[in-house]
């Protein structure tokens, strides 16, 4: 080892004084200490990201929490204009009555119409169970007596179980299996599990609505016994991820039918019109579904901005489920009338008016986290609720023809509302700097959309209608392309 020499008086180097300006400094050996050998470095651990990511608050996105209203606006204004004509015998798209039932997940409200398939030879006859067809049969008219839309789930199904038989129930066991990976990949906390197992929930919730439902029930069944219902948060993401896992297909169907009987041109057309508008209608509330989980739940994972993966998702799977129904149809139509449920009893009155209040319950608590405690979020609850309870009598009110001819229907009603929706989503963020105002505001005005559709709904319940001329099926194209765009966040974003 070579030894250093240091200075031992830097003190007179830097100053030095007159008395001794010709002395040297006095050169001081420094040995330096041996080094004693480092053990090789162990590779540190990695760490182990938290069950569904950062907590998250939705109040400090705001401009987020108003898109997310816009969306919502646009679905609560839809599915309202349908709940407004549930008294009319005839769709006001052609006067079908020809359609399978459609019913109306976000708020729980269930609606069925009557089937009517050509009884034939089937072309594919797969292995059956008795059991598995009666219950498919018979349950769903037990069950409306109490709960309505457990019915509607069992019924959703039914071309499966025609098209399947006996192997429709690899997709409940789907459902049940996807429950117990998501509770294990959340450490049994309600929170969203990995991306890849929110898109095969998705997909086996929009093929089978009560599949779906199976596999959220076994993951809060886990989560409960692992401890993950902690807060009120919990109990919110538990229903955010019930409406993921089920609500697409009874959402997308709210308006227009998955299969309609008939053929002709107008048929055609009608039936080009409800794929695009089932899909679209569709993927617009998968994606606002999946928007909503981050505030319900109070964590916000790093794919968080993937909504548009989940909609072209929902989207293609929307379009194989459409293709399903009509080979159901063709190849198994005798088997399809055998173990459908058709006429389906209407609740009763006390059932939906406990219903109404069971929905607007739920919504409070929902729009809570989002918007606060405060008077926007009750008057907002009540613009919500009393249509609700109008909507039970609205059939004895009077109707208005002229009115129904120019409400806008179809197509047209869809892009209408959105673009309505959106629009004035944008007038708020750019208006209302100060964000509690800003939340306050948006969630009560793009409410205003849902309501001014059901009061005309109220009033204009039949009466005249447009025909169906080349020109309007020209300009309905046009309004299809916007409306994909719109759902894309192409067109009217903010």
């Amino acid at each position: 080892n070579g030894n250093f020499v240091v200075p031992s008086n830097w003190a007179e180097i830097l100053k030095p004084s007159d008395s001794d300006e010709n002395e040297m400094p006095t050169p001081t050996t420094v040995a330096p200490k041996p080094s004693k050998p480092s053990k090789p470095s162990e590779p540190t651990k990695p760490t182990g990201s938290k069950p569904g990511g950062e907590p998250f608050d939705p109040k400090s996105d705001p401009k987020g929490a108003v898109d997310l209203a816009a969306q919502a606006a646009v679905l609560a204004a839809l599915l309202a204009a349908v709940a407004a004509r549930r008294g009319r015998k005839k769709d006001d798209e052609d006067g079908d009555d020809n359609e399978r039932e459609s019913g109306e997940i976000s708020d729980t409200a269930v609606k069925f119409r009557k089937t009517d398939v050509n009884v034939a030879d089937d072309a594919i006859q797969p292995r059956s169970a008795s059991w598995l067809d009666k219950w498919s049969l018979k349950s769903p008219h037990r069950l409306v007596r109490t709960s309505p839309l457990l019915a509607r789930l069992v019924v959703d199904g039914t071309y499966l179980r025609s098209l399947l038989g006996v192997y429709w129930l690899t997709l409940p066991l789907a459902g049940v299996v996807l429950g117990i990976l998501s509770a294990v990949n959340t450490e049994f906390n309600v929170v969203m599990p990995a991306l890849a197992l929110l898109i095969a929930i998705l997909i086996v919730g929009i093929l089978d609505a009560f599949s779906g439902l199976l596999g959220v029930i076994v993951f809060a069944a886990l989560a409960g016994v692992g401890g993950g219902f902690t807060s009120s948060d919990s109990i919110r993401g538990f229903l955010g991820l019930c409406a993921f896992s089920l609500g697409v297909p009874l959402i997308a169907t709210a308006s227009r039918p998955f299969f309609r009987a008939g053929d002709g041109t107008s048929q055609k057309w009608n039936r080009t019109v409800d794929f695009f508008l089932i899909t679209l209608f569709g993927a617009l509330a998968a994606g606002g579904i999946f928007g909503s989980l981050p505030g319900l739940t109070g964590f916000k994972p790093s794919f968080a901005d993937r909504g548009d993966t989940i909609q072209l998702v929902a989207l293609g799977t929307l379009i194989v489920r459409i293709g399903l129904e009509y080979l159901t149809r063709k190849a198994t139509a005798g088997r399809f009338k055998s173990i459908h449920a058709d006429e389906l009893s209407e609740p009763l009155l006390a059932q939906q008016i406990a219903s109404v209040i069971g929905r607007s319950a739920v919504f409070a608590f929902i729009a809570v986290v989002f918007i606060g405690n405060n008077w926007a979020l009750w008057v907002g609850t009540a613009l919500y609720m009393i249509p609700k309870f109008v909507d039970l009598v609205s059939d004895s009110f009077p109707n208005f023809d002229k009115l129904h001819r120019f409400l806008p229907r179809g197509i047209f009603k869809v892009v209408f509302i959105m673009f309505i929706a959106r629009w004035w989503g944008s007038i708020v963020t750019s208006s209302v700097s100060d964000a509690d105002q800003m939340l306050k505001l948006g969630f009560l005005l793009l409410g205003l959309p849902g309501l001014l559709a059901s009061v005309a709904g109220w009033f204009g319940r039949s009466g005249g209608e447009w025909k169906s001329t080349t020109t309007s099926r020209v300009f309905g194209v046009v309004l299809l392309v916007i409306g994909f765009l719109m759902v894309r966040g192409v067109l009217f974003t903010f």
